[in-house]
């Protein structure tokens, strides 16, 4: 009991019973939990054949990966549900060798780097988001860039 009393005397919670104190350090809890900004923007893409992928973005700038990108529909949608974009990536999106048929990719290969020239570039929002595909051997990967914080909120 001299626990809970020095937590009353410090004015965490009211001298009592340990329901009252696990009542006031879930009310404490609850106030922290709301007071932490959500300094976070997430969008979600889905993927004809898989499962959905949240992206959540830290900062204005911040530019993020998706792999094994395949030919199919794809959609990138707010954490509310609102649809930013939603199109067909072609093979020729995706695959190096339609995209490229005339091109080798032994040189990305050789070096360990994908290719830095994209097939499909799309920029939504007035510029503030963009999204990025760029073929490999068997699958593309896509990067999706978001601008300033905030911009993605709904």
């Amino acid at each position: 009991m001299l626990f809970m009393d020095e937590m009353a005397a410090a004015g965490i919670v009211g001298s009592g019973s340990a329901a009252g104190l696990l009542r006031s350090l879930r009310d404490r809890l609850d106030n922290l939990e709301a007071s932490i900004p959500n300094d976070y923007a997430s969008l979600v893409l889905e993927i004809e054949g898989r499962g959905p992928v949240e992206l959540r973005f830290q900062a204005g700038g911040e530019t993020l990966s998706v792999d094994d990108i395949q030919a199919g529909r794809h959609r990138l949608s707010l954490a509310s549900g609102q649809v930013l974009w939603e199109a067909e990536l072609l093979q020729s999106d995706v695959i190096w060798a339609c995209a490229f048929p005339l091109e080798s990719l032994e040189l990305a290969a050789d070096t360990g780097e994908d290719s830095d020239r994209p097939t499909f570039i799309r920029t939504l929002l007035g510029g503030e988001v963009e999204i990025r595909v760029f073929a490999g051997l068997e699958s593309g990967r896509m990067e999706i860039t978001a601008g300033k914080p905030g911009v993605l909120e709904a």
